[in-house]
C-alpha cells in the first residue's frame, strides 16, 4: 500500500541521516579532545532525529503522505 510504502521511505531517510550525522559527530569531534562538545552534539543529534520522525509521522497521519506529495510535486 502507498502508506506502508512512504512510511519505508521516511524510516529509510531518517535513519540514513541520523547515521550520516553521527560518523560526522565521531569523525570531527574527538572523545578524548572535546568530550563535552561532543556529548552535546550527540544528545543533540538523537533529538533532531526524534523530532523529524515526529514530524514525518505527522504529515503521514494527517496531511496527504509522501506518495501523495511526490504526485502532486511531479504533475504541478
Amino acid at each position: 500500500s502507498s502508506l506502508s510504502l512512504s512510511i519505508y521511505i521516511w524510516k529509510l531517510l531518517d535513519f540514513d541521516t541520523h547515521r550520516s550525522s553521527r560518523a560526522l559527530i565521531i569523525d570531527y569531534l574527538p572523545a578524548r579532545r572535546v568530550p563535552k562538545t561532543r556529548a552535546l552534539f550527540k544528545w543533540g543529534l538523537r533529538a533532531a532525529t526524534l523530532a523529524v520522525a515526529a514530524g514525518l509521522y505527522e504529515f503521514e497521519t494527517n496531511d496527504v503522505g509522501l506518495t501523495e506529495a511526490i504526485k502532486r510535486i511531479w504533475k504541478a
